[in-house]
């Protein structure tokens, strides 16, 4: 399966008019698209809505209906939001007017029973707003062309593009697939912090007149990870009733050790999980006396055959893959990896802090490609400044509104290695 490169486009600004006053009202990054057709169009929960518009003040497109398919103008405009996000590789989400007017938060939505509207939010706010009139219906609601318009002038068009773990699987059965992949979650506050940051979207404009000259992909694993949580909160009886079902997205029963495990072949993670006499995936627990000891990333990797991965598998992290065509595991086509910030601070006779235990350590740095010959690289020893820093639980760490900073420097390299 061969998936296209991608040109990003060029911002244009959309002039609006309002009295005699002109202002320009430049068009919202999506930043996220997906070429797995299944997931173009989202029906979502009031819960998911609300973790994307409150908790991680995403750009994305929300259209409010009611989706019980009573009303006839809503069925004519889910035809035309469908084509045109399974066609043109956009995420557009859906959401029951039902699900939110009972909510004392609306989100910013407009709602008005038996009245399709669609939103397009930019970090968290609603900045563009259609919605259906009886009286003067506008036609990006019956007609697939007036919509494209009307969408494609208010928005740039994503360049990272979501796909399916069957799709990753089908590029593995064939050569010469180059790609940078996105292991992500929608219920990982980092990753969410990093995938909306301004550091991102500011590079991705700054490169909008260059071709990319390989594919960049996301996967999300928010599903896997919530049907494994679930099935830990409840046992191993999946008769017990579910819990947090609002995160599960339609994925199967998932237990803990087959969480471990698609990690693993992933390549974002570096710990198989044993096996028990029925061949089930099961993961052993690092003695706590063993915990602390040395850098965490290297104790959890037990059967560690790649400087490529981190640990159990964190979220956000980077590959770069090259498929030979053989299949197997996604993780032995991985050529290179790129991880967020990490490590721990520890405070100085300066009142700054000192970064050790890093995956970004002097004996890993050597093997990434991206860094190999960047003198800069060693995350060990790094020196952060106090007002960077904040202390949780007699912890420290990186304050969340400067992680991106620090994470991005490794990333803006990766990027500019593999990508332009």
């Amino acid at each position: 399966m061969k998936l296209k490169r991608l040109v990003l486009p060029l911002i244009l600004m959309v002039p609006l008019l309002f009295g005699c006053h002109k202002e320009e009202l430049t068009p919202t990054p999506l930043i996220y698209g997906s070429v797995d057709k299944a997931n173009s169009y989202q029906e979502i929960t009031y819960e998911r809505a609300a973790l994307m518009i409150r908790t991680n003040a995403q750009n994305l497109v929300l259209a409010v209906g009611d989706l019980s398919g009573t009303c006839a103008c809503w069925g004519q405009f889910e035809l035309v939001l469908q084509d045109y996000a399974i066609n043109n590789n956009v995420i557009i989400y859906a959401i029951d007017y039902f699900s939110v007017i009972v909510k004392e938060d609306k989100l910013g939505l407009t709602l008005i029973e038996g009245t399709p509207a669609i939103h397009i939010f930019e970090q968290g706010k609603v900045k563009q707003l259609k919605v259906y009139s009886n009286q003067n219906t506008d036609p990006i609601f019956t007609d697939g062309v007036a919509f494209k318009t009307w969408f494609e002038s208010h928005t740039i068009k994503p360049v990272i593009m979501y796909l399916s773990k069957s799709q990753l699987d089908e590029m593995l059965l064939e050569e010469g697939h180059e790609f940078m992949l996105y292991y992500t979650r929608y219920t990982c506050p980092h990753c969410q912090i990093f995938s909306f940051s301004d550091e991102v979207i500011n590079y991705f404009n700054d490169k909008k007149d260059q071709e990319m000259k390989v594919g960049l992909y996301a996967i999300e694993l928010g599903g896997y990870n919530q049907a494994a949580m679930t099935h830990k909160a409840r046992g191993d009886n999946p008769d017990t009733p579910d819990l947090e079902t609002d995160y599960w997205d339609g994925f199967s029963y998932v237990d803990d050790g087959s969480w471990q495990m698609l990690k693993f072949e992933l390549g974002m993670g570096n710990l198989k999980p044993d096996t028990d006499e029925d061949g089930k995936y099961i993961i052993n627990e690092i003695p706590t006396t063993e915990r602390g000891k040395k850098n965490r990333y290297e104790l959890l990797a037990t059967n560690h055959d790649s400087w490529f991965g981190k640990g159990v598998g964190y979220t956000p992290s980077w590959s770069y893959v090259k498929t030979t065509g053989k299949g197997g595991m996604l993780r032995d086509s991985i050529v290179d990896f790129a991880s967020s910030f990490d490590g721990t601070l520890t405070k100085n006779t300066t009142g700054d802090y000192v970064v050790s235990n890093s995956w970004y350590s002097a004996a890993r740095v050597p093997h990434l490609p991206f860094l190999v010959t960047d003198g800069d690289a060693i995350n060990d020893g790094r020196i952060v400044p106090q007002s960077d820093v904040v202390t949780q639980n007699n912890v420290s760490i990186i304050r969340s509104d400067k992680e991106v900073f620090y994470t991005f420097k490794y990333l803006r390299k990766f990027f500019n290695f593999y990508l332009f």
